[in-house]
């Protein structure tokens, strides 16, 4: 189940690749930038729901993979003001956030919640302040800012 649950956000994330996603070159180490990204999330009292480590399913298949995970994460207080609005946002949440090492860097990407707007009736000005939390999560992990 796990597995196939990964899958499905590798798809997601593929399929996603003409969309605003955003990338940003971290100037940390792969555990590094992770761990600076879990240390923001938590310090701003963000829930952790769980991390895909991408590394860890390839081996389970006897395959390699460059170092990445995908840390899924939110908070009740978004999510609902969100789903209030258009229940259909649900199956763009939670948030993500995905590090990723290649070719000896590491990166940050995230899907721009800008598309929130282009996608659901929703509040701009709650999409607008998780856009700038975004931006604020990527730049900080990756040392940008």
């Amino acid at each position: 189940m796990k597995i196939f649950f990964s899958l499905m956000i590798i798809t997601s994330i593929l399929l996603a690749k003409c969309n605003h996603i955003v990338v940003i070159k971290s100037k940390y180490s792969f555990g590094t930038t992770y761990k600076r990204a879990i240390h923001i999330l938590r310090s701003k009292g963000y829930d952790i729901y769980h991390v895909i480590d991408f590394r860890k399913d390839a081996r389970k298949i006897k395959q390699r993979v460059d170092p990445s995970r995908l840390i899924l994460f939110g908070g009740p207080r978004t999510h609902t003001k969100l789903l209030r609005k258009d229940r259909n946002v649900g199956i763009d949440l939670p948030l993500k956030l995905y590090i990723y090492k290649r070719k000896g860097k590491t990166f940050v990407a995230y899907h721009d919640p800008l598309e929130f707007k282009e996608r659901y009736y929703v509040d701009h000005a709650l999409v607008g302040r998780i856009q700038k939390f975004m931006r604020y999560l990527a730049k900080r992990a990756s040392g940008q800012r």
